[in-house]
C-alpha cells in the first residue's frame, strides 16, 4: 500500500539556534505524520477474539474501615483469583488501600483472570514505539486516574512485554470491557474507575485516530480495577510489501543528525521532507549519495521542501546546513 510520509526535522535546534557549535553532537527530534493513504487497522471489523484478560486488579479505598463485597459477572470463565473467589470476595478495606480477610490474610487488592470472547475497538487508540512506551503509559494511566502506586504495578506488569516491540497499538477500552466484566461492589462506590488496556506488538507504524483519555475525580468510597489483554501481533496491512530502514545519517558540516527512524514503505512511494528556512543558509540533503533538488515552488520564508521516490533498497539520507551569503529578501527584491 503506498504512502505519502511527511517528515519534520526541528531545525531550530541546530547550530547557532542552539548554541551547539560543529563539533557537538546535537539531538534532531523527527516527527512523522501519515495521510489517509497510511496503513490503517481494521480491528473494527475483525471477528470475535477469545483472549484472557490479564491481571485485572481490583484495589478498594473507604473512607473508614468497613466490610465490602465484590462480585464479578464475567461473559467467560475465571481460569485464576487470589485470594479465592467464592461467590465473591468479602474482606475489610481500610482508607490506604489494605484488604483483609476472615483468616486475617492482608492483600493488596483483589487478583483474577479469565477466558472471554469478545470484538474490542481499535477505532481510536495510539501506535507507540517499543521504547517509548513507559513514558506513554505514565501520561495515560495519570489521565486516567490512576494515582501513581497503581501506575507502577499497572506498568512494571505489562512493560517487559512491550518495550521490545518496534511498535505497539494500544486502545484502553471502555463499554466493550465492562460490559463483558461487570462489578457488583457492595457497599456502592462514590467513585469507580476501570482501566482496561488491549494491546498488540506491530512491526509497521499504523495511523490511528488519538483517543481522549478522562477520569472521573476521586471523592469518597473509590475503587479502581486495571487490566489488559494482548491481542495477536500484527504484521502489516501488506505482507507483500518489503521493509526497509531508513537513516537520518551524521552531517560532517553541521551538528549531527542522531535520530534514526524505522518504518515499512513501499518503494516508489512519494516521502516529502520539510525543513525550517534559517535566514543565510541553504540544505544540501542526499538520498542513498545522491543530491536532491529542493522543491522551490513549494519552498518559502518558513519552510524549505525536498521530495523524493523511495526506492528499492534501505534509504540513507543526509541533510547538511551550509551558511551562504544571500541577499536580504524584501517585497520590492
Amino acid at each position: 500500500m503506498k504512502r505519502l510520509i511527511a517528515f519534520t526535522l526541528a531545525v531550530l535546534l541546530m547550530a547557532t539556534a542552539t548554541g551547539c557549535q560543529s563539533d557537538d553532537n546535537c539531538e534532531i527530534p523527527i516527527t512523522t505524520s501519515a495521510t489517509e493513504d497510511s496503513c490503517e487497522t481494521t480491528h473494527t471489523d475483525q471477528d470475535s477474539l477469545t483472549v484472557p484478560p490479564a491481571k485485572p486488579v481490583i484495589y478498594l479505598y473507604p473512607e473508614t474501615q468497613q466490610q465490602v463485597t465484590v462480585k464479578l459477572d464475567l461473559e467467560g470463565e475465571l481460569t485464576c483469583t487470589y485470594p479465592a473467589y467464592q461467590n465473591g470476595w468479602t474482606v475489610t478495606a481500610d482508607p490506604d488501600g489494605t484488604l483483609t480477610d476472615n483468616k486475617g490474610l492482608q492483600y493488596n487488592y483483589l487478583y483474577w483472570e479469565g477466558i472471554t470472547e469478545n470484538r474490542f475497538d481499535f477505532s481510536q487508540g495510539w501506535c507507540i514505539k517499543g521504547e517509548h512506551t513507559a513514558a506513554f503509559l505514565e501520561y495515560a494511566l495519570e489521565k486516567l486516574g490512576l494515582n501513581r502506586r497503581e501506575a507502577n504495578e499497572f506498568i512494571v506488569y505489562w512493560l517487559p512485554q512491550m518495550e521490545q516491540n518496534p511498535y505497539n497499538l494500544i486502545c484502553f477500552q471502555q463499554e466493550a470491557y465492562t460490559e463483558l466484566a461487570r462489578l457488583d461492589i457492595t457497599p456502592e462506590p462514590d467513585t469507580l474507575i476501570r482501566v482496561f488496556m488491549t494491546w498488540q506488538a506491530s512491526d509497521v507504524y499504523i495511523n490511528l485516530p488519538e483517543q481522549v483519555l478522562t477520569a472521573q475525580e476521586r471523592t469518597g468510597f473509590t475503587a479502581v480495577e486495571w487490566g489488559g489483554a494482548r491481542l495477536p501481533d500484527f504484521h502489516g496491512c501488506d505482507t507483500d510489501t518489503p521493509q526497509y530502514t531508513v537513516t537520518i545519517a551524521p552531517s560532517q558540516y553541521t551538528a549531527y543528525l542522531v535520530n534514526e527512524l524505522k518504518d515499512t514503505y513501499a518503494a516508489g512511494e512519494e516521502v516529502t521532507i520539510q525543513l525550517a528556512t534559517i535566514t543565510e543558509h541553504y540544505y544540501i540533503l542526499t538520498v542513498n549519495g545522491e543530491p536532491q533538488s529542493m522543491d522551490m515552488a513549494s519552498s518559502d520564508l518558513m519552510y524549505t521542501y525536498f521530495r523524493f521516490t523511495m526506492p528499492s533498497e534501505d534509504v540513507r539520507i543526509e541533510i547538511r546546513m551550509k551558511a551562504a551569503d544571500l541577499p536580504v529578501w524584501s517585497e520590492n527584491t
